[in-house]
């Protein structure tokens, strides 16, 4: 079970499920100590990663922690015992599924859909935590949407962390990312509109270099 040889601190279990809530937490606020990330990986390492489903926070959250340690803390996890290395290695090897890949929100519908006349692959992949619905592998290019909940409320547009880090860490992954914000394109009053301004995102990014199919004035995407 996942509470399995779990320890008690606080006259509370400590599960594994908790233990890597609790080291995202960490590692997130950048408020931990190398005993601390060796601890709870040794807890978490008491659920076996095949038992976590391939949808589950849990193993979002270890994609999320093994990422982050290897690419924002690089001489904390150079630093970490052998043991807690091959677990985050096995982690990076495990595939995970975010369920929202599959549903294109009204943005990212859109946005492919333009960029598709540009013969952009558009194609939905899964990069270790992070899902993009509107990218093209081979090349590393990704068009992100950022829709309102990636952004805190009354903020002038601050991305929230896990939106901001999913940001940074393609790029340092050797992706190209281009944003599309959902009040700059709320802004945008018809079909030319837009197709306007993914012609001019695409020039301005040096993108453009495809035949583009007729336009078709009047139709609502």
């Amino acid at each position: 079970r996942e509470g399995d040889g779990g320890e008690s601190g606080g006259g509370g279990l400590l599960t594994p499920a908790l233990a890597i809530h609790l080291l995202a937490t960490m590692l997130g606020t950048r408020l931990y100590t190398v005993q601390a990330i060796e601890k709870l990986l040794l807890v978490a390492r008491r659920t076996h990663l095949g038992l976590w489903a391939s949808d589950s926070v849990e193993l979002r959250s270890l994609k999320w922690i093994e990422v982050s340690l290897r690419l924002d803390y690089a001489q904390t996890y150079a630093g970490l015992s052998k043991e807690a290395l091959e677990y985050l290695s096995l982690v990076r090897d495990l595939k995970y599924t975010d369920r929202s890949l599959q549903h294109h929100t009204i943005l990212s519908y859109q946005l492919a859909h333009f960029l598709a006349k540009h013969s952009f692959p558009c194609k939905r992949e899964m990069v270790g935590p992070y899902a993009l619905k509107v990218c093209d592998r081979d090349e590393r290019v990704a068009f992100e949407p950022i829709e309102k909940v990636h952004v805190f409320p009354d903020s002038k547009g601050k991305l929230r962390h896990f939106t901001e880090t999913k940001l940074r860490h393609l790029e340092a992954m050797g992706w190209k990312v281009y944003t599309v914000a959902f009040h700059e394109w709320g802004r945008l009053r018809d079909y030319q509109d837009k197709a306007d301004f993914v012609r001019r995102l695409l020039r301005e990014n040096g993108l453009l270099g495809f035949p583009v199919e007729p336009r078709h004035g009047g139709t609502t995407v």
